[in-house]
């Protein structure tokens, strides 16, 4: 049932996160969801690229967040979606994986993403400080996105 984008996405995560996104997904496919990673790790580049729309590109603003300031640089955030009945198949997969427990080993549901047709819930791993994980990579977030 997972998609070769679903694989592709799991394996680009935190492997602690994807074994979590693993058994939350195996729970929706036993209960007749097709939930599916529609992403995972997101380059710097691709984050600017991103943060650009709506600004200096047109369109409609889709992130706040700069380079080195998503989650998703650091392997601890996915968009999960559904081809049917998303705004609910969001909640029921998102109580199924509480009841599993997996909240309580540090999978969190962050919210919806506005705006989209198939609105996929955004997941992530625990509650981290990007500055601090900056750090962890030797980049300093003061100075980090002064002249982006």
């Amino acid at each position: 049932m997972k998609s070769e984008e679903t694989k592709r996405n799991l394996a680009s995560v935190d492997p602690e996160f994807a074994l979590l996104l693993t058994e939350a997904l195996e729970l929706g496919y036993a209960n007749g969801m097709n939930p599916q990673v529609a992403s995972g790790y997101c380059s710097p580049e691709d984050q600017d690229k991103a943060h650009s729309i709506g600004r200096t590109e047109s369109g409609k603003k889709c992130t706040y967040d700069r380079r080195w300031q998503s989650l998703s640089q650091y392997g601890l955030h996915v968009r999960i979606a559904f081809e049917e009945h998303p705004e609910n198949n969001n909640r029921i997969l998102w109580n199924l994986a509480c009841r599993k427990g997996l909240d309580r080993k540090n999978l969190l549901w962050v919210g919806t993403q506005v705006g989209q047709f198939f609105a996929p819930c955004e997941w992530q791993m625990g509650q981290p400080d990007w500055r601090e994980l900056c750090r962890q990579q030797g980049i300093d977030p003061i100075t980090l996105n002064r002249f982006v």
